[in-house]
């Protein structure tokens, strides 16, 4: 039997599901994107997705995805696409404010836009002896596989800085020499910044607007 707390909890997740849905509904109509979305609408574009994928598959098409939808797979297949499809609409035709903080986003994350790093350092081997390394931005990635306690440790210390991180059972010293790093220039990806800002914030502020004057 399921407590009367925990339904009325359910009850708040399955309210705060369905405002947020047709808060997304709201913004995808206002940029133009969908003109409406009754259940029948929703139900012929499912056919019309099935009867595509049918023929792709018939013609050794690659696509991603089941070949034919029910109606509540293809429900979340239509929201999704529809999220992306809203947000390459806003960022297709940002304005002059969006622009502009989509600039200040660059500036806070500026570490998402690196376009070459290096790091150099020193460990102290078990014989008490310096070894010197040097790790470019490209390098990290293997790194990341290969000794990921060593890179955080690498990205969380300063120049000239000393720390320790277990390796096995060991406690190894690492002492950072010298850390550099090279950014994307803005104008050059301009149009990712804008996107990666409209996602992860624009876009939950234009639903929190909508649902707070709900």
């Amino acid at each position: 039997m399921i407590d009367r707390s925990d339904k009325d909890k359910l009850q708040d997740k399955t309210n705060d599901f369905v405002k947020k849905l047709y808060a997304k509904m709201e913004i995808a109509n206002s940029y133009g994107i969908i003109i409406s979305y009754s259940f029948r609408e929703l139900n012929q574009k499912m056919n019309e997705e099935n009867k595509s994928r049918q023929e792709m598959k018939s013609n050794n098409q690659v696509f991603f995805g089941p070949v034919n939808f029910t109606l509540e797979t293809y429900f979340s297949f239509w929201i999704s696409r529809i999220e992306v499809d809203t947000k390459n609409k806003i960022a297709e035709n940002a304005t002059i404010e969006i622009t502009e903080l989509a600039k200040n986003y660059y500036s806070i994350n500026k570490d998402q836009y690196i376009e070459d790093e290096q790091i150099v350092y020193d460990i102290i081997n078990e014989n008490a002896e310096l070894e010197r390394h040097k790790i470019s931005h490209a390098e990290k990635r293997f790194l990341s596989r290969t000794d990921p306690e060593l890179l955080i440790l690498l990205d969380r210390l300063e120049e000239k800085m000393t720390g320790e991180y277990k390796k096995g059972e060991k406690l190894t010293r690492v002492i950072i020499i010298s850390k550099w790093k090279s950014y994307i220039p803005y104008e050059k990806i301009s149009y990712n910044v804008i996107r990666d800002f409209i996602d992860n914030i624009f876009y939950n502020e234009l639903i929190t607007k909508i649902l707070k004057n709900a």
